[in-house]
């Protein structure tokens, strides 16, 4: 894709941009053949039945167009449902947030949630296409800031396909000890093709937008050792 000014970019990909912007707004608030992929409690990407760890050092390409906002909902222990995952609505990212008084009753809660369609460039993975779901508040902040970087390299007219590598933080919280957040630095960007050689970057976006806090983070399974290659 050239550079041009966004005001000349194809309207799509301005409605894209329009509403990829009120996502970001949203977060505090794929196609079928993805796989699941999740952080663990000690900062691990997995995807897949089997939690097969991510390489380190793969790099993933963010499918602008897999990116989905919406609400989960979890069970818990007033109403014996504790752990249960009892509905989920996800949509595309570049449309309105589902309303919340448009769910329906569960006996549980209401998150909000977001999900990114992505797939390896690199090693091991090469070709595997996830998509990372999460409700956690530093799950969906992570996705504020991949946004606020898509948007601005469609406001650009840049390559829109972030390349990113999935990493993790942590910090010491006041209930749980020792929690991870996931980081997902942009290394390069490429073009929906993915003919563009991938370029370094310092993204502009690197400040977090502010994400309404939950009560609690959603417990998530411990992780299995990467599956060896056969």
């Amino acid at each position: 894709m050239t550079n041009e000014n966004s005001s000349t970019l194809p309207a799509e990909l301005t409605n894209m941009a329009n509403g990829l912007a009120n996502s970001v707004a949203n977060a505090g608030a794929g196609g079928g053949s993805d796989l699941f992929a999740k952080m663990t409690r000690q900062g691990e990407f997995v995807y897949g039945v089997e939690d097969t760890e991510f390489q380190e050092g793969s790099i993933w390409a963010v499918n602008p167009m897999g990116l989905k906002h919406g609400w989960i909902a979890w069970g818990d222990k007033d109403h014996g449902t504790d752990g249960q995952m009892l509905g989920e609505r996800l949509g595309p990212a570049a449309q309105p947030l589902f309303a919340e008084d448009q769910l329906p009753e569960v006996k549980g809660n209401w998150t909000k949630c977001v999900a990114i369609q992505m797939r390896c460039t690199n090693g091991d993975d090469e070709g595997t296409q996830i998509l990372f779901k999460t409700n956690s508040v530093g799950g969906r902040k992570a996705y504020a800031v991949l946004l606020t970087a898509i948007v601005a390299a469609i406001n650009s007219g840049s390559e829109i396909v972030a390349l990113v590598e999935c990493l993790s933080d942590s910090y010491k919280h006041a209930s749980y000890g020792k929690t991870f957040n996931p980081e997902l630095k942009v290394t390069g960007w490429t073009t929906m093709d993915g003919e563009s050689a991938p370029g370094q970057i310092e993204s502009d976006a690197q400040e977090t937008p502010e994400v309404e806090e939950d009560p609690e983070p959603t417990p998530a399974p411990e992780k299995k050792r990467r599956r060896k290659a056969a």
